[in-house]
């Protein structure tokens, strides 16, 4: 399983989900889970899917994803936010290079 997450920040409106959920589902990714708040008409959301089935690439499927530039999304492999052990990688630690080595070497 190759995992991504997803975050989307911006002011809220009707469709943001939608506009996702179309873009992922027209290339064939999995939403594994999904967490969404408003807070004082600012829309948060973060989205782990997988995209061991996609009909694109990451590089392509982020493009795609950005469709909007009223919001701020960010789109990153779950390898950067662990270790093998499943500890928490800081961003600058040594961990963290050594994660985006792996993740250099398997692209």
């Amino acid at each position: 399983m190759s995992r991504v997450v997803v975050s989307v920040i911006g002011q809220d409106r009707t469709g943001i989900v939608a506009g996702i959920s179309k873009v992922l589902a027209e290339n064939n990714v999995n939403i594994l889970d999904i967490s969404q708040t408003i807070m004082d008409n600012l829309f948060a959301m973060i989205v782990l899917v997988d995209i061991s089935n996609a009909k694109v690439d990451f590089a392509t499927l982020k493009k795609d994803i950005l469709f909007d530039e009223t919001l701020d999304f960010f789109c990153q492999k779950e390898i950067l936010f662990y270790e093998p052990s499943n500890n928490l990688i800081y961003p600058n630690s040594r961990v963290y290079y050594k994660a985006m080595e792996r993740l250099v070497e398997k692209e």
